[in-house]
C-alpha cells in the first residue's frame, strides 16, 4: 500500500494551510457513560495537524507521532526514513521526466482514451521497451520516482509507458503496464492508469495481482461538483489467509462515508465512519455495523505545523511500535477503568493480545 499512497499523494494536493482538528464524543451504544468522560479527557489532551508538508499527533503535549517531508517519520525517540515527493515532484513533473529518460522510444498516436472524470485523451506518447530496455532503464526510472527500494526489481514480459494529452495538448494522465515485474522473491503483474484535470476531475486504476490469489487493487473516481468534489474510491488487499478492503463514498461539501473491513484467519472486524461535513467541523458517526460506537463533532482550524527534530536511525516497525506503546500507555492513563472499552473499539484484534500479555 505505501507505493499507493505514495501516487494519491502525486495527484491529490493537501492545503496549502496547516490545519488542527480536535473531536469529542457525544453518544455511545458501546461506551458507558465513565467511558464516555473518560475518552473525551483524552480527546481534549489530543492534537492532530495536518497539512501538504507533513503531519503531526501529540499525547498530553508530548509528541507520539509525526513526520515531515523532509524525509522523517518518528514517534518518542525512534526515526526512521520516510519516502515523500519533493515540492516539484507532482504526477504530470514525473511523468514528463520518464518520458524525457525513455526518449529513444517515444511515438506518438492519436488514440482517442477514455480516462472517465478526468476526461478524454486525444493523443498518446508511447514508450514500449523490451526486456533489455528496462534491465537498462528501470534502475534509474526508480530513482525520478523516488522508488530507490525497488531499484532491483526486474521487468519481463510486455511492459509500457504511456502519458496522456488532452484535445488542446496539455498532458493530464499516464499509464503504466508491466506483465512479469520480479522483486523479493514474488512476481506481480501491475496495471495503473490515473488522470486528473484541476475542478474537472480525477481517476485512478491500479492492480498488482500476483496469479496465485495475492491481489492489491485500488479504484478512485471523482467529479469536481462546483462546490466540492464528489468521491467514490476502494482499495483492496487480498493474501492467502486475510482480506483488507476499504472505501469513501460521498461528497467533499456534504455526507461521506468511510467503510474498512479486515478478515484474517477467520475472524472479520469493519467499521464505518460517516461524516456531515459543515464549514470547519463535521458530525461523525462511528459504528461497527451493527451499532454506535461513537458519534459527536470533529472540527478544525488553522494552526502552524510544530518544528521537529530528529535522526533517521530507526526503522518503521521500530516507529510504528514506540507509537502503540505510548497511545495504549495513554488511553490507560486517562481511562484507568475503561481503557479496554476503548482499545476494543479500535481494534478488537490488538485488545486480544494485550489482554493475553497481561494475563
Amino acid at each position: 500500500m505505501r507505493i499507493l499512497i505514495l501516487l494519491l499523494s502525486l495527484i491529490i494536493t493537501l492545503p496549502s494551510d496547516a490545519l488542527r482538528f480536535t473531536g469529542s464524543v457525544e453518544e455511545s451504544d458501546f461506551f458507558s457513560a465513565q467511558a464516555i468522560d473518560e475518552l473525551n479527557a483524552l480527546l481534549r489532551d489530543t492534537a492532530l495537524t495536518l497539512s501538504a508538508d507533513g503531519y503531526d499527533l501529540t499525547l498530553s503535549g508530548d509528541p507520539a507521532l509525526w513526520a515531515r517531508s523532509d524525509g522523517v517519520i518518528a514517534s518518542g525517540k525512534d526515526a526512521a526514513p520516510l519516502e515523500v515527493p519533493s515540492d516539484d515532484a507532482d504526477a504530470l513533473t514525473l511523468a514528463r521526466q520518464i518520458g524525457k529518460l525513455l526518449s529513444e522510444w517515444e511515438t506518438e498516436r492519436e488514440d482517442a482514451v477514455d480516462l472517465q472524470e478526468a476526461g478524454t485523451a486525444r493523443t498518446q506518447l508511447r514508450y514500449v521497451l523490451g526486456e533489455d530496455g528496462w534491465a537498462r532503464m528501470w534502475p534509474r526510472a526508480a530513482a525520478i520516482l523516488g522508488l530507490d527500494a525497488y531499484a532491483e526489481a526486474t521487468i519481463t514480459g510486455k511492459a509500457t509507458f504511456k502519458r496522456y494529452f488532452d484535445r488542446h495538448g496539455q498532458e493530464f494522465g499516464a499509464y503504466f503496464y508491466a506483465e512479469k515485474v520480479h522483486w523479493g522473491g514474488k512476481t506481480r503483474e501491475i496495471r495503473l492508469e490515473y488522470a486528473a484535470q484541476p475542478e474537472k476531475g480525477i481517476y485512478l486504476a491500479f492492480r498488482c495481482p500476483d496469479g496465485k490469489g495475492a491481489n492489491t487493487r485500488v479504484a478512485l473516481h471523482a467529479k469536481y461538483n462546483g462546490g466540492g468534489w464528489t468521491v467514490n474510491a476502494e482499495a483492496s488487499e487480498t493474501a492467502a489467509n486475510s482480506q483488507l478492503s476499504c472505501s469513501l463514498e460521498g461528497r467533499t461539501d456534504g455526507e461521506l462515508t468511510a467503510e474498512y473491513a479486515q478478515k484474517r484467519n477467520g475472524k472479520k472486524t469493519a467499521r464505518a465512519l460517516t461524516l456531515q461535513l459543515r464549514g470547519e467541523e463535521a458530525d461523525y458517526l462511528l459504528s461497527d455495523g451493527q451499532k454506535t460506537l461513537a458519534a459527536g463533532v470533529i472540527a478544525w482550524h488553522k494552526a502552524a505545523l510544530p518544528e521537529r527534530s530528529a535522526a533517521a536511525d530507526g526503522t518503521e516497525k521500530a516507529v510504528a511500535a514506540a507509537f502503540a506503546h505510548s497511545l495504549l500507555n495513554a488511553i490507560r492513563q486517562y481511562a484507568p477503568e475503561s481503557w479496554q472499552q476503548i482499545l476494543y473499539m479500535l481494534s478488537p484484534q490488538t485488545w486480544v493480545e494485550i489482554h493475553k500479555e497481561d494475563r
